[in-house]
């Protein structure tokens, strides 16, 4: 760090014949000191927006793949801050989507096994219901 300082002492006794070439160095300074805290305020600005903004791409950009049904969409943002604490909420919730769409899947494809199953062991009892019925009726036609 630099500090420069500057004090402004008025000695009555003493007229100095250069007091303007005084007041513009000094108003020289002051300007280049408000540029250089311009400049300084907008290189800041743009390095704190980018710590913002390019996390919040990421999160949009996982999110808006979630949704469109790419359960396997993930944020990776290594951060100690809000930011990584949001991404890795939003990591465990596509992962509770993840396995809940896998146990739909899986009990679909259960509830199909189980109606082939119960299908396979109804035609055995149909035909048997048929023979049974066409055995009664022979019997009856011979009474």
């Amino acid at each position: 760090s630099i500090r420069i300082d500057f004090a402004i002492v008025h000695n009555p006794d003493f007229s100095s014949v250069d007091t303007q070439e005084v007041v513009g160095v000094m108003l020289a300074i002051i300007l280049f000191y408000l540029i250089l805290l311009g400049i300084s305020t907008v290189i800041y600005s743009k390095l704190t927006s980018l710590s913002i903004i390019n996390p919040l791409k990421k999160l949009y950009t996982s999110a808006s793949r979630l949704k469109k049904g790419d359960y396997t969409s993930r944020v990776n943002l290594n951060l100690e801050n809000e930011f990584g604490e949001l991404a890795t909420i939003f990591n465990e919730m596509a992962d509770e989507i993840e396995k809940e769409i896998a146990l739909r899947k899986q009990s679909e494809e259960n509830r199909k096994k189980l109606v082939l199953i119960f299908a396979m062991m109804e035609v055995p009892m149909l035909l048997n219901t048929l023979i049974v019925r066409m055995k009664l009726a022979l019997c009856s036609k011979r009474w």
